[in-house]
């Protein structure tokens, strides 16, 4: 009996020093170093961690060191890999994850001042937050105020800030709150 031939396979050196920065809630900035060795391209391979079928794969040229991620879906984590490629050999893939950002409310409007309060509106966030935080102030200066609303029943929330002075210009900001995150403010202007 003739003994078995040896195959050798050479493995080719992956991305290294991987980083994920820049993220917000429906981008990130995905940031290597390329490999020692020489390799026709790279594959960004990313994904939601809990939903792996759905991924997404971008070939890119093997000088490129950085890829924006775009269309992402708000406070998902994703897994991201890349492997160096080198004709039909490849590399062992190299990982990464991270959590996108709360998305801000939007649509926010005022549907109702008297002299001493307002009433916001806005259409609820696409991640499943706890809570909304509305800070205001007068833009003359003065006593700023800060209050947590919970999440309105429907597509929309409501919030009545009272105790306001008559005939003062008041900014505030809305924000989505889940756990100690927080997301960007939606903003807008009023006088009572």
């Amino acid at each position: 009996m003739s003994p078995l031939p040896h195959l050798t396979l050479a493995v080719i050196d992956a991305p290294s020093q991987v980083d994920v920065r820049d993220v917000t809630d429906t981008t990130a900035l995905v940031t290597w170093f390329q490999p020692v060795a020489h390799v026709d391209r790279v594959s960004v391979s990313f994904g939601p961690s809990l939903n792996p079928a759905d991924r997404s794969v971008v070939e890119l040229s093997s000088a490129d060191t950085q890829y924006h991620l775009a269309g992402l879906s708000p406070d998902t984590q994703y897994e991201v890999s890349l492997t160096a490629k080198m004709e039909e050999q490849h590399s062992i893939p190299v990982y990464d994850s991270f959590l996108t950002d709360l998305d801000a409310p939007r649509d926010l409007q005022t549907v109702e001042i008297t002299d001493e309060s307002i009433t916001l509106e806005w259409k609820n966030s696409k991640a499943q937050v706890v809570q909304y935080r509305i800070k205001y102030g007068p833009l003359s200066g003065g006593d700023h105020g800060e209050l947590l609303f919970p999440l309105g029943t429907k597509d929309s929330t409501q919030a009545k800030i009272t105790g306001l002075r008559p005939g003062t210009e008041y900014g505030m900001g809305v924000t989505a709150v889940k756990d100690e995150r927080e997301s960007l403010p939606t903003t807008t202007n009023a006088v009572t």
